[in-house]
């Protein structure tokens, strides 16, 4: 009888290392998903963040188009359609997806709304904007050409920024469902694992419990972070962006933001390949880092598009930081294989005042000093007040 309760106990014991061990499996499967799943959004999101980029570089250059003669209008003309194309293709990945890519096409019923149906219809807008784009190209000179620079430059203002805006923004909903659904998974196995192991003896139960400590500080930071640049994520750097603001305004605290952008880095994935533009993008946010305090937040907000707030700071101050993160910038080497290269960006500057509703009020108000710096040669500090522009 002893023999036989000894071999019974050895049977669940073992019973239970193989449960503990299918459980161990899931939780790792489930911790890759969300990893893959993060990755995933963090390309689409990039991409929809450069269509968003690239709207507005073409009205831009629309209007330079305007004002240029020959030869000088021959190259903004081929930069314009070049950029044009890179819409298209943009659009064609985002609407159609590409699995060797791993982008997916719109599949919840609120994105594909977003998509196909108003009031944002991107699909047709996007559509009706590029095919405005091409039009205006071919018929430069003709009388029609004014009213289609008009039509062009309102688009890219208002309703083609709000629905790309309102894209990036289901496309990072849907993914936070997506991920709190794996996380619920995560939660149930988890729980099911610590069940097991309570019953367990203690020499099992401490190790695992360790375990399930280190993987969910991995969880957490992974959803937190830009897989490329280890920077705060989009939704992430908005989040902490709202609870500083928060209590900015209950010290009565000034707070700035800045919004960087890499100039022509498209040139650079075209000439060095996208390996090489990955390392340039891990240089800028490096160069970045280096030269904000402690107290600061730094986020990538689209392709090569970054952010930072600085708590505390006012407006001139904030000047004075992001000039000293574009020289480094301009000073810093980015070093590969067959050589080296330097990097510019352009610096948009906002402080936040009570006219702000929130703080994407007062990122778009650094973003339109940020286009203001590009119009007016890049490589330059724009704010959003005449006396402290550099």
């Amino acid at each position: 009888m002893n023999n036989f309760s000894l071999r019974k106990a050895t049977l669940k014991y073992l019973g239970a290392l193989a449960l503990i061990a299918c459980l161990s499996i899931g939780t790792h499967v489930l911790i890759a998903s969300i990893v893959t799943e993060q990755g995933r959004t963090a390309r689409v999101i990039n991409l929809a963040g450069r269509q968003r980029m690239l709207s507005q570089r073409i009205a831009e250059e629309a209007l330079e188009l305007r004002h240029t003669d020959e030869p000088e209008r021959r190259v903004v003309l081929a930069r314009m359609n070049h950029d044009t194309d890179q819409m298209e293709q943009a659009h064609s990945l985002l609407t159609h997806g590409n699995a060797a890519l791993g982008i997916a096409a719109p599949s919840t019923q609120a994105l594909i709304a977003i998509y196909e149906r108003p009031p944002y219809a991107v699909d047709r807008q996007v559509k009706t904007y590029i095919a405005l784009v091409r039009n205006y190209a071919q018929d430069l000179d003709q009388a029609g050409s004014t009213q289609r620079l008009r039509e062009i430059m309102d688009s890219a203002r208002q309703p083609l920024l709000r629905a790309l805006d309102a894209a990036v923004t289901q496309y990072q909903a849907d993914n936070d469902r997506t991920i709190d659904r794996l996380q619920d998974i995560l939660v149930g196995v988890l729980a099911l694992m610590l069940c097991t192991l309570i019953g367990e003896a203690v020499f099992i139960f401490r190790p695992m419990f360790r375990h399930l400590k280190i993987t969910h500080s991995a969880l957490v930071e992974a959803a937190r972070t830009d897989p490329l640049t280890g920077s705060m994520n989009r939704r992430h750097f908005l989040e902490i962006g709202e609870e500083e603001l928060r209590r900015c305004r209950a010290r009565q605290a000034s707070l700035c933001i800045i919004v960087l952008d890499i100039d022509h880095f498209k040139s650079v994935n075209d000439r060095f390949g996208h390996m090489v533009g990955d390392q340039a993008i891990q240089s800028v946010v490096r160069c970045i880092l280096s030269n904000v305090r402690t107290s600061d937040y730094v986020g990538r907000i689209g392709g090569e598009e970054f952010a930072a707030i600085f708590p505390g700071t006012r407006e001139l101050d904030a000047v004075s930081m992001a000039e000293k993160i574009r020289k480094f910038i301009d000073a810093t080497s980015i070093i590969y294989s067959a050589g080296h290269f330097n990097l510019t960006v352009s610096i948009g500057v906002a402080e936040w005042t009570e006219a702000d509703a929130s703080l994407l009020a007062t990122i778009d108000r650094a973003d339109k000093a940020l286009y203001l710096a590009k119009r007016n040669g890049r490589n330059c500090v724009f704010c959003t007040t005449d006396e402290c522009r550099v």
